[in-house]
């Protein structure tokens, strides 16, 4: 990588003057997602999370189990395949970011039309998805129109032209 902080990818000439984000970023914002969705997923598995008798009811077949099983699978198994993939430097981070953000989002949605009971973590996690989602984008543009992890990385080395 050249020029910038360590660990970003400087921003164009006259565009974007701020940090763009680097894998390591994603890796971070992702893995603490995971953590709290796979918490929350073992909670509702184990029973240790209880919703309540009205909420509990409004699931699909009243199973917190099933809704445990379904919060691992669309939210904490796609922010920890984006923050292993930003840890390694992954050419995929982005899109996983974008995917993993609109992931999150979906499932607010969806969790509010289901269960129909308001709690401050879904404005909070609504948001938290667009980060994610945003950051994946940001990643993705860098100077040129290439993605991002490629400029992330150090052109490879030959003595030989591409023809």
């Amino acid at each position: 990588m050249t020029g910038g902080t360590k660990g970003t990818v400087p921003a164009p000439p006259g565009r974007d003057r701020g940090r763009r984000p680097a894998p390591a970023d994603l890796a971070v914002v992702c893995g603490l997602m995971t953590l709290a969705a796979a918490a929350g997923a073992i909670g509702l598995m184990t029973g240790l999370l209880d919703l309540g008798p009205a909420i509990s009811d409004r699931l699909p077949f009243g199973s917190p189990v099933l809704a445990g099983a379904a919060l691992g699978l669309v939210v904490a198994v796609p922010m920890a395949l984006t923050a292993v993939a930003g840890l390694r430097g992954a050419r995929e981070t982005a899109v996983l970011a974008v995917a993993a953000g609109a992931a999150l989002m979906g499932w607010i949605v969806v969790e509010v039309l289901v269960i129909r009971s308001f709690s401050w973590l879904q404005p909070f996690c609504l948001g938290y998805g667009a980060v994610v989602l945003a950051l994946g984008l940001l990643l993705r543009r860098a100077p040129g129109g290439a993605p991002a992890a490629d400029a992330t990385r150090d052109p490879p080395v030959s003595g030989r032209v591409a023809g």
